[in-house]
């Protein structure tokens, strides 16, 4: 037996070991499911407006392409039919909102500013109704100027004293005592924006233990390692003077992460730890959520060094979390990695132009794909500069990060050489926090409030009893646009009282009527929800504008320039193409249709009914009367009322219908057969329609809610001169125009051209083109020149 004694001893210590490693796998397993099913349940949606500019005057049009990517992948995503777009201003008031049709993940719009807005910053947002389920810090935004001319004496007050605020990150969410910790701080005025400076760290004897300075936009580093039981502040140098911040405190127990560019394929993750009592930490890396890494540590060590190729890493910003060995996130910190460059060329003829000439703009890509794009082109002068914000720069980073991220494109200019370690710093100073550990433990939370518009505008209310004000459920609610073409929606309120009327196109900008059924005596009401929701997105304060001290000769040049062109070419701002009509009635064709006119004419509706409307008939039942459709399929009378509407409105009290005009009534069609609407049917319909299709004087039913509501908007041409013979060169017609080109259907591929022309002003100019493909990949494009 003790000849085999060592060989069991070894085969047990085996098996324990793989048993024990199968557990460890098994947790490693567990953490990586977690997450898959939570995105897999969570589906993130990102938007992009790409805008023809970034500052604007009064009165002028801010155009704009939408680009709709799966938060995954960045592919185009075809969930929703729907955006939502609003201008707010400072006190998140909207200015501007607007509905933009969504068709093959893109749309396109346009937003005429009020000649009375005043000046200042204003954000520009847009989500869909999806998106409104999460964290609305995700929604796109964007800071657009607007000068308004006719207010030349806003903001003449003398500038406040700003307040400095010092901010500061330890690299991986706490200092650990006793090793080497990366810091990164921010330093930011009042309005949020960062000021550059420099200064050092005191321990509490004022010894001073390292110095330093902010890289660009305010943010900075060092790197020092703490005593335990000692503190620390930084001291930094502002324009209020010196001003102290205490360090964090000195944690004796725990983990820290810290990670380091090897090179350009390697980066090295160090994994330290100071008194915990784990045997094994789970080190996962994902990228927006899709899993790069996913590793089991040894703690045996005080310190695990891991390389990770680059190559391994998704493009963007990747989240690399430390979990415990009970599955509970320690330590946390984000990388960025930057994308690889697709080789475009982008040509004109000419660097140098002359007044009314044409450009031909050459672009060819080596993309596999086609590029589906935009491409705007604008003058820039001291008041516009080059747009900071383009595709690349807000899917990879703005998108992902909660906080307004300032000057995003020298994050990723070629000719700023220290582009890689301010990134690094940005990544510290912030964090991704799409979903928490709660949220990935919490296995039912899958419920949205908000559904996607996969088929069109959905119209959100809720169904309450009058007088309790309490929610009806599974009571018929129906929406109503009176019209020609008959716009009708019912449906069944759920146990909550909310109800959804859904459209495939609602291009509605006027009116519409909602109605709530009683039921067994009991009056309800609908109250419809408003679908913009801007006012709760976080958006910071901006520093006021005071025009006086913006260089005055550009404003006047602008002013001039705008005033001329709406005065000779007013129609360039209000040519729209027209909205897509459907001029069927629901239930599209009608089993009989009778033109009152080509009747004799009768002084009652009753008669109306009784002379020649055969398939329908008219009962009188405990002092009430009730109309009744004839079934076509059984070929008798149905035994429950239809569905009577005019010009699209639901007639419940037949009584005082009865009582119209019937001369009013232009049309009236007959559906002898069940119709289902939703989750509802209706035993026929009978539809009435007006000369006006706008109910003309019928006194609706006091249950009855009118409604302004905006539909989607119509889509305005953008237009623009032509020079392509002498006469329309020596045209005395003024062209004043600063926008040469806005094209927001670019497909982008292999050696396309472009065509525009140059207007009567001299300057500087820049193309911008932008566009995503349906692989994800994005392309960014400036080409300047110039017209002399």
């Amino acid at each position: 037996m003790k000849k085999y004694l060592p060989h069991i001893i070894f085969a047990l210590a085996i098996f324990l070991a793989q048993k024990n490693l199968l557990a460890q796998n098994n947790e490693l397993s567990s953490i990586q499911s977690s997450i898959e099913s939570y995105n897999s349940k969570h589906l993130p949606e990102k938007i992009y407006l790409h805008t023809d500019k970034s500052v604007y005057l009064n009165n002028e049009i801010c155009w704009f392409k939408i680009y709709d990517m799966d938060g995954f992948f960045h592919t185009p995503l075809t969930l929703n039919k729907v955006a939502y777009i609003e201008l707010l201003d400072e006190n998140k008031k909207a200015v501007l909102q607007e509905k933009v049709g969504l068709k093959n993940a893109t749309g396109n719009g346009s937003l005429q500013l009020p000649s009375t807005i005043p000046s200042g910053k204003y954000t520009l947002i847009a989500y869909t109704n999806w998106m409104k389920n999460f964290d609305p810090a995700f929604f796109f935004t964007k800071t657009i100027t607007v000068i308004n001319t006719q207010n030349i004496n806003e903001h003449q007050n003398a500038s406040p004293k700003l307040n400095y605020n010092i901010n500061i990150y330890p690299e991986s969410g706490q200092m650990l005592g006793g090793t080497l910790n990366k810091i990164a701080f921010s330093i930011r005025d009042s309005y949020g924006k960062g000021i550059n400076t420099k200064g050092k760290v005191l321990n509490s004897k004022g010894d001073s233990i390292c110095s330093y300075n902010t890289l660009i936009n305010g943010i900075g580093s060092f790197s020092f390692s703490p005593i335990e039981k000692e503190s620390y502040k930084m001291v930094v140098e502002t324009p209020n003077g010196i001003i102290e911040k205490s360090i964090a405190p000195i944690t004796q127990n725990g983990y820290s992460l810290h990670v380091e560019n090897i090179n350009n394929e390697q980066v090295q993750i160090d994994i330290n730890h100071s008194n915990v009592n784990d045997k094994t930490a789970y080190l996962i890396i994902h990228c927006r959520g899709n899993i790069k890494k996913a590793i089991q540590l040894n703690l045996a060590e005080q310190k695990n060094s891991l390389p990770i190729q680059l190559s391994d890493l998704g493009e963007g910003i990747n989240t690399i979390t430390l979990f415990n060995e009970i599955k509970k996130p320690v330590a946390e910190r984000l990388f960025f990695k930057y994308p690889s460059i697709e080789k475009n060329q982008v040509k004109i003829e000419s660097a140098v132009y002359k007044n009314r000439t044409k450009v031909n703009l050459t672009i060819n890509t080596n993309a596999s794909n086609p590029y589906d794009g935009s491409i705007a082109v604008y003058k820039i002068d001291s008041l516009q500069n080059l747009d900071e914000m383009n595709i690349q720069n807000y899917v990879l980073l703005s998108a992902d990060l909660t906080g307004k991220i300032e000057a995003p494109q020298t994050y990723f200019d070629p000719a700023n050489q220290h582009r890689m370690i301010a990134m690094d710093n940005l990544m510290l100073t912030n964090g991704l926090r799409r979903f928490t550990q709660e949220d990935i433990e919490n296995k039912s939370n899958s419920t949205f409030n908000y559904l996607p518009e996969i088929g069109g505008s959905l119209i959100k209310g809720k169904i309450l009893n009058k007088g309790t004000q309490t929610p009806s459920k599974e009571t018929a609610g129906f929406l109503s646009v009176p019209s020609k073409n008959t716009v009708f929606k019912s449906a069944i309120s759920d146990n909550n009282g909310n109800v959804v009327f859904q459209f495939q196109e609602f291009n509605n900008n006027g009116q519409i009527i909602v109605f709530a059924d009683s039921v067994k005596n009991i009056k309800n009401k609908i109250e419809i929800d408003n679908p913009f929701i801007g006012k709760n997105i976080p958006i910071g304060t901006y520093a006021p504008i005071d025009i006086s001290k913006l260089p005055q000769n550009e404003i006047k040049t602008w002013h001039r320039d705008i005033q001329i062109q709406n005065y000779y070419t007013p129609q360039y701002a209000t040519q729209f193409s027209a909205n897509q009509q459907d001029t069927n009635a629901f239930y599209y064709t009608p089993d009989r249709t009778y033109y009152l006119d080509d009747y004799a004419r009768f002084n009652t509706l009753e008669e109306v009914i009784r002379e020649y409307v055969t398939p329908v008939t008219l009962v009188k039942e405990k002092g009430k009367y009730q109309l009744y459709v004839y079934d076509d399929a059984y070929k008798q009378f149905f035994e429950q009322s239809p569905l009577v509407l005019l010009d699209g409105v639901v007639i419940k009290d037949i009584d005082k219908f009865l009582e119209y005009d019937p001369l009013k009534i232009r049309k009236l069609e007959v559906v002898s057969r069940v119709y289902f609407s939703g989750n509802l049917a209706y035993n026929g319909v009978i539809n009435f329609t007006t000369y006006t299709g706008k109910l003309d004087a019928f006194e609706l039913d006091p249950n009855a809610v009118v409604l302004d509501y905006k539909g989607l908007q119509s889509k305005r041409i953008f237009n623009a001169p032509v020079y392509e013979n002498e006469v329309q060169i020596e045209s005395r017609m003024p062209d004043f125009r600063n926008l040469l080109y806005w094209k927001t259907d670019a497909t982008i591929g292999k050696n396309n051209t472009y065509s525009f022309f140059t207007s009567d002003l001299k300057g500087n100019y820049i193309i911008s083109i932008q566009g995503v493909n349906k692989n994800g990949n994005m392309i960014n494009e400036y080409l300047p020149f110039s017209v002399q």
